[in-house]
């Protein structure tokens, strides 16, 4: 059965940072997702601008891979 670790804090907790070893490490969990980097992905200059489309590509992602 697939599992979902959420991991939520304030804005520079480390969170994305600590996800890299948390996750694979410790939780043996191979897939990360992360709106910010989605954010970063449409728009690098101005991320902010692209929140809510990055939040909804993370849930399709979320979804995919509990389908698999």
């Amino acid at each position: 059965m697939p599992r979902l670790y959420i991991i939520s804090g304030c804005n520079g907790a480390g969170k994305t940072t600590a996800s890299y070893t948390l996750l694979p490490e410790m939780l043996e969990c191979s897939q990360f997702v992360n709106s910010d980097e989605f954010a970063k992905g449409l728009a690098p200059f101005s991320p902010e601008k692209a929140s809510i489309q990055a939040s909804r590509l993370m849930i399709m992602k979320i979804r995919y891979l509990f389908r698999r």
